[in-house]
């Protein structure tokens, strides 16, 4: 995808992707420079399937979506089925162990704090848009730190906490409608959906604040 707008982007893809053997090597601030993805941020959108095999210390296989399509169509047991048939046509471009790559996400993730990990079955599967189709992860991020509510008298202070959160749920809602789509699908699904996520971070913080 070409940035034009200068701006970071965010990529999700499945843990099933050939790209997944590049993990650590394209992080922001990892790796060989000429490989180096300074404005991307990397999302796993991760199967049940994929979770069950690292338990298990199954294989797991890598594949191109071109060769094998339709993968980010389906999830749960449709997504099993076709994921499992490829494997059993052969496929798969690459077959390593599925603990071997949960650990390098691991080891990646404690480098940079990437790739993100969302569960695609879950989200899925708790959705109350399941009938117009299945969630592929567009999404617009923002991020509360929570350690800024700590008062003065070591207190929390979960109004200023509401309001905030109301706030930036009205901005993330604006943003749907004023920011710049490198693909026509993108925002068709954007202003479809209207997907936000707000996450956390400083909790730690908090407990040192305290402490």
């Amino acid at each position: 995808m070409p940035l034009l707008t200068g701006l970071p982007s965010y990529v999700s893809y499945g843990p099933y992707c050939l790209a997944n053997s590049q993990l650590a090597s394209n992080a922001p601030d990892t790796g060989k420079e000429e490989n180096r993805a300074r404005d991307l941020h990397y999302a796993l959108w991760i199967p049940d399937l994929f979770m069950k095999r690292v338990e298990a210390d199954g294989d797991w296989s890598l594949m191109c979506p071109h060769k094998c399509p339709g993968l980010c169509e389906v999830w749960g047991d449709e997504f099993d089925k076709l994921y499992m048939k490829y494997e059993s046509e052969g496929k798969a471009n690459k077959t390593i162990k599925a603990r071997a790559l949960w650990f390098a996400i691991y080891s990646a993730q404690e480098k940079t704090g990437a790739p993100y990990m969302l569960y695609k079955d879950a989200c899925n599967r708790k959705s109350n848009q399941g009938n117009i189709g299945t969630i592929k992860c567009i999404c617009n991020l923002g991020s509360i730190a929570l350690n800024m509510f700590v008062t003065t008298e070591k207190q929390y202070d979960f109004y200023k906490l509401k309001e905030v959160t109301k706030l930036i749920t009205k901005n993330l809602n604006k943003i749907i409608d004023i920011n710049y789509y490198p693909l026509p699908e993108t925002k068709k699904s954007n202003m479809r959906h209207r997907p936000i996520a707000i996450g956390v971070q400083g909790f730690t913080n908090i407990e040192m604040k305290w402490n």
